[in-house]
């Protein structure tokens, strides 16, 4: 392991950490920023392009590792605005562990008001992975961009094993296995209780203030949040013949089933399907299409067939094996 990466990746979250003061919300200092755009009264449609512009540029100062999308420009006559989603990563000290996960801050920038949704990522990691990230995907990868990877198949698993459960079949999923370059991420489903709400917050400010709500958390499942942990990459020169032939199968279900994963993807984003006008909103502005239930039927029959593949299933005893081993 390159001395060098193992040293940018602790002193980046060091950074990371310090980036929050102490007692503040997950997402009270990205709204500050947004509000801050607005200290010399409202804006002007055609300086909406700026202010988002300039929102970006502080954000990227704020947070040490962080990914900003721009959302496509509108020719809207009913809204002027500008709109972005920032994901930022998160680092959190438990029971003598550094884990870390992500956050999702999306801004859209009218005139007269702002509106914002922030959702955390229903999983985590911990800091040696980003050492093979690193050392695979170059000094320019960030942590916000490997765990956007890192995540990209498992809304898709998680929705598919629930509407098993609601029909009463189907076996239960303890692993998730998630193609990145030429290699895999393998990961394992965990529950953990005592979670504060962890839905997406919603924000409105506007001439009356600030006006807040939790959204519906799609990954609760009674008092405990269902959660991914990404522990282990492998690369594909190490891969062997069963798991290069396991990759293959779920690249092509991402390219062949890329609208029904990102419809899940964006749940955990913005609460993709709950009827609150901000999120149709941001649907809106970000152009986000809806999966017909047609697709997400193909999806989760193809998506099924992988899983009971002998490929899959090898994967899912070796984690078994590995977890009993880590409990003892």
């Amino acid at each position: 392991m390159n001395r060098q990466i193992q040293r940018n990746v602790k002193e980046t979250l060091k950074k990371i950490m310090a980036r929050r003061p102490i007692g503040s919300g997950a997402a009270d200092e990205t709204l500050r920023r947004a509000v801050e755009i607005y200290e010399n009264g409202p804006l002007t449609r055609a300086n909406l392009p700026a202010a988002g512009s300039k929102l970006a540029e502080l954000l990227k100062c704020d947070m040490p590792d962080v990914e900003i999308v721009r959302g496509p420009r509108t020719l809207s006559l009913k809204h002027a605005q500008t709109s972005l989603i920032a994901y930022e990563t998160r680092v959190i000290e438990e029971a003598g562990q550094t884990l870390v996960s992500l956050e999702s801050h999306a801004i859209l920038l009218r005139e007269n008001n702002i509106l914002f949704l922030s959702g955390l990522m229903p999983g985590m990691t911990r800091p040696h992975l980003f050492e093979r990230v690193l050392e695979r995907g170059g000094p320019n990868q960030t942590f916000a961009s490997a765990q956007l990877q890192t995540a990209s198949l498992w809304p898709t698993v998680l929705f598919m094993r629930g509407q098993q459960r609601l029909a009463g079949r189907g076996i239960a999923i303890t692993a998730i296995i998630t193609p990145f370059a030429s290699g895999l991420f393998f990961s394992s489903i965990e529950k953990t209780e005592g979670l504060p709400p962890s839905g997406p917050l919603r924000a409105i400010v506007d001439a009356n203030g600030t006006h807040q709500r939790r959204l519906r958390d799609y990954y609760r499942d009674g008092p405990a949040r269902v959660s991914v942990m990404t522990r282990t990459f492998v690369d594909g020169g190490k891969l062997s013949v069963s798991q290069v032939s396991l990759r293959d199968r779920l690249s092509a279900f991402i390219a062949e089933f890329a609208d029904v994963v990102a419809d899940h993807d964006w749940r955990w984003k913005i609460d993709l399907g709950e009827t609150d006008e901000t999120v149709r909103e941001f649907v809106r502005a970000f152009r986000i299409k809806v999966a017909s239930e047609e697709r997400r039927s193909k999806a989760y029959a193809a998506l099924e067939a992988i899983i009971a593949s002998e490929e899959w299933q090898q994967e899912e005893s070796r984690n078994r094996e590995n977890q009993q081993r880590a409990s003892i």
